[in-house]
């Protein structure tokens, strides 16, 4: 099966790819959503522009797709980019885990295109989903925060078991989603067995508005693949 994935550069959409490897699925393009409107109900708005980076160290062909990200218009407008390509697919993956709202769209949209849809990660226990992505060597950094108990110290740390453990421990006292359905936090892949080298941030700058925490990305480094977190 021909497969195209919507690829954020964070932990499920790269996970994604793995998993359609994994199943034996030819995963022919990678295509990184950009919504105008930060506060997108789809789609991640942070360190977009690391996908194109991630793609080539996985060697896989990467587009950049533009919308409003205004609510529902964006959907449509997602519809229209990918209909020139539907006839080189035949399912779109992407990394939804819990929401029914993302689901029901994403739906609509392979629907309208005829295509199927592939969500391998639908309804995984997340402290388990955590523990598989270290078990298989995924680097991640956290580089958005937009809830109660996921504090700005947690951005830009590589997420190993001590934080791992905290993240868990703090979800439970303040209710938010361990795997950030909700758009708790957003994510980053820095290294994963699908890269040929690694990402390193070199520079960088937090930034605060309203009650959103994110890292805006001003420098990074490919490097020789390390053995440690």
């Amino acid at each position: 099966m021909r497969i195209a994935i919507l690829f954020s550069g964070g932990k499920d959409s790269t996970y994604t790819i793995l998993k359609s490897f994994e199943d034996g699925y030819k995963v022919k393009y990678l295509f990184t959503v950009k919504p105008k409107n930060k506060d997108s109900y789809m789609f991640h708005s942070v360190a977009l522009d690391i996908t194109k980076i991630q793609a080539e160290l996985m060697n896989i062909k990467h587009f950049y797709i533009e919308v409003s990200g205004e609510k529902e218009k964006e959907v449509e407008e997602l519809i229209e980019k990918l209909r020139e390509f539907s006839e080189e697919i035949d399912a779109i993956g992407i990394g939804g885990i819990k929401s029914k709202y993302q689901y029901i769209r994403f739906k609509k949209v392979c629907d309208e295109l005829n295509l199927k849809l592939y969500m391998p990660l639908h309804n995984i226990d997340c402290e388990k989903y955590w523990r598989l992505l270290l078990e298989k060597k995924f680097k991640i950094i956290i580089t958005k925060v937009s809830a109660e108990g996921l504090d700005k110290e947690f951005l830009g740390k590589i997420i190993d078991e001590k934080i791992l453990n905290e993240l868990i421990n703090k979800s439970k006292k303040f209710g938010f989603d361990l795997c950030f359905e909700g758009g708790e936090a957003e994510t980053l892949v820095l290294d994963c067995p699908l890269f040929k080298r690694e990402i390193k941030l070199k520079k960088f700058k937090l930034i605060s508005e309203n009650l959103s925490h994110f890292l805006e990305i001003e420098d990074i480094e490919i490097v020789d693949k390390s053995n440690s977190l």
